[in-house]
């Protein structure tokens, strides 16, 4: 558990508490000076004055950080999750995402980065999807041919080589919508087992 949010905490359960350094320094047994440098995380606070103060503050102070941790990581998958909206609409997978980003921002503080990775691909996705038949389609034709140019030799014998008549651009499209889909559940999955997500391809436009 990071030291910054153990003193941000303590502070904040103060500021709850109506409760001036002072108070606090008579209910808890530290010093002024111990807290100030506690709540500006020049120290590190010892198992004893977590102690000291939480029963001073009449409050788990570690309990109530993996409460707030928990509620950002569910806040953070929601996010994730609200970027399939671009079934509906691909910008959605974008734009729902950005709208509770801002709306919840100091709550998704710590989870900026995971959050603009999100709309990083959201945004390349979209931009590829119109393009991914006319990208996909020839370079897979392109291998087939070539494969089957290497291979004719081989077998001695001539094999019809594929023509692109443009009916698969439909299944293209299917494929990058589960792929977008497959990619957003996986990564939160990876964001509740508290892993390193994995979004690409991503162009970083939000940076």
């Amino acid at each position: 558990m990071e030291n910054r949010n153990i003193c941000q905490k303590i502070k904040e359960l103060r500021i709850i508490k109506r409760l001036s350094q002072e108070q606090l320094s008579d209910l808890s047994g530290l010093s002024v000076r111990t807290i100030q440098r506690i709540e500006k995380a020049k120290v590190k606070p010892t198992p004893d004055s977590i102690a000291r103060l939480s029963n001073a503050l009449n409050s788990n102070i570690i309990s109530e950080i993996e409460k707030d941790s928990n509620a950002k990581l569910q806040l953070t998958k929601l996010v994730y999750l609200s970027s399939l909206s671009f079934i509906i609409f691909p910008l959605l997978g974008a734009i729902i995402p950005t709208v509770i980003w801002i709306w919840k921002k100091n709550d998704l503080k710590e989870k900026e980065n995971v959050i603009k990775h999100l709309l990083n691909f959201q945004l390349t996705w979209c931009i590829l999807l119109p393009f991914s038949p006319v990208i996909i389609i020839p370079t897979l034709y392109t291998i087939i041919n070539t494969a089957i140019m290497v291979i004719e030799p081989i077998l001695n014998s001539d094999l019809n080589k594929i023509d692109n008549n443009h009916s698969e651009h439909v299944f293209v499209w299917i494929f990058m919508y589960l792929f977008n889909i497959y990619i957003i559940l996986m990564n939160t999955w990876r964001l509740d087992q508290k892993t390193k997500t994995k979004l690409v391809p991503k162009i970083s436009f939000i940076k």
